[in-house]
């Protein structure tokens, strides 16, 4: 199970590095952009990568 969870906040982590870090075209033209504003998509991405950083944080244990 560790594995798993530690996979899992990888792929958190990524994502939430995608929603911080990429300009607002890149998340409208991959489909990614759930109808919300750039501003949005950063604060979802600071939620994904202290989500992903908690996961991996757990899965060392």
């Amino acid at each position: 199970m560790g594995k798993a969870v530690m996979v899992i906040g990888i792929i958190l982590l990524l994502l939430g590095i995608f929603y911080v870090a990429a300009p607002h075209t890149m998340h409208v033209s991959t489909g990614l952009d759930f109808n919300i504003e750039h501003s949005m998509h950063q604060i979802l991405g600071v939620i994904l990568l202290v989500v992903g950083i908690v996961l991996l944080w757990k899965g060392r244990k």
